[in-house]
């Protein structure tokens, strides 16, 4: 099985991968393999320089990814930017699935500033424009399309309670995914 994971900054693809390795699945980000050729190219990383090389390398990043499966696991990838990552992924691997997560937008705000990670908003203003870049695409030459994703999802989670409940939903999701894919194999 292969959980593709999207959503929107601060809404907790994160967390939602981290819990799924809990119980078993292997994690892998695109994020991880566009911050990996910006050390080759010698680029300072920062939220923009990820975002124009991950719009340069879009159509090769899943084979990258690809590369890395091992027969047999489960994997959860984090990190769906354009609805063309999706289509490949499924196109190679049957046994696919897209979720997409949200919450509402002050918590979303809240944890990106509590999280404090290099290049989040500090304020409204830097939110606005980092989340427009990434749902619809905002940055000439590089912007993301989230939006396109969530369209494709086949599965929605809202995260705008506490990590307990969010893990609840995710392991419930993670139930009755299984649970479908069972009824299906032969």
């Amino acid at each position: 099985m292969i959980i593709g994971v999207t959503g929107t900054i601060g809404s907790g693809k994160g967390t939602f991968c981290s819990i799924l390795e809990e119980i078993g699945y292997t994690k892998l980000a695109f994020g991880d393999e566009v911050r990996e050729e910006l050390k080759i190219r010698g680029i300072a990383e920062n939220r923009e320089a990820l975002q124009r090389l991950g719009y340069e390398l879009r159509d090769i990043l899943v084979k990258k990814i690809s590369s890395h499966f091992i027969a047999g696991r489960n994997y959860v990838i984090d990190g769906f930017r354009y609805p063309s990552q999706y289509m490949e992924m499924l196109s190679s691997h049957i046994n696919s699935k897209l979720v997409a997560i949200d919450a509402l937008e002050e918590c979303r705000f809240d944890r990106l500033r509590k999280r404090k990670r290099e290049g989040d908003p500090k304020n409204w203003e830097e939110f606005w424009v980092q989340n427009g870049r990434d749902w619809a695409g905002h940055l000439e030459g590089a912007g993301q399309d989230v939006r396109g994703c969530f369209k494709m999802a086949d599965y929605y989670i809202d995260n705008n309670g506490t990590i307990e409940n969010f893990s609840k939903k995710v392991k419930k999701f993670n139930e009755v995914t299984l649970l479908s894919q069972e009824l299906i194999t032969p």
